[in-house]
């Protein structure tokens, strides 16, 4: 019982370590909310456009369609944007110090 929790025990300080901080997760609600606002503006403004003197019903849908695919495509972006934290954290865990591949192209130039 005591070998089990020793062997899980790194593995779960590699992970708590891989995953992103909090201020990252806050930052990226905020960024998915203010879109979702921007989205609705920008939703509201295209109905108003492209198809003028449309009744009310068809502008709200029209508005709600158009700012949900905004906030998709933010959102996915969004997502890439941790999960490429998570791999930058990742890479620092295994590349350290001199055994970066740039510094040995640079040792190699020399």
């Amino acid at each position: 019982m005591n070998t089990e929790e020793i062997s899980i025990q790194p593995e779960d300080d590699i992970v708590e370590k891989l995953v992103p901080s909090k201020t990252a997760y806050a930052s990226a609600f905020i960024i998915l909310f203010l879109s979702g606002i921007a989205g609705g503006f920008i939703g509201y403004a295209m109905m108003e456009v492209f198809f003028p003197g449309s009744s009310d019903i068809i502008l709200i849908i029209g508005t709600c369609f158009i700012a949900a695919l905004i906030l998709y495509g933010v959102s996915v972006i969004t997502s890439l944007g941790l999960q490429a934290s998570v791999e930058w954290k990742a890479r620092k865990l295994t590349a350290r110090g001199s055994n970066r591949p740039s510094r040995l192209l640079d040792n190699q130039q020399k």
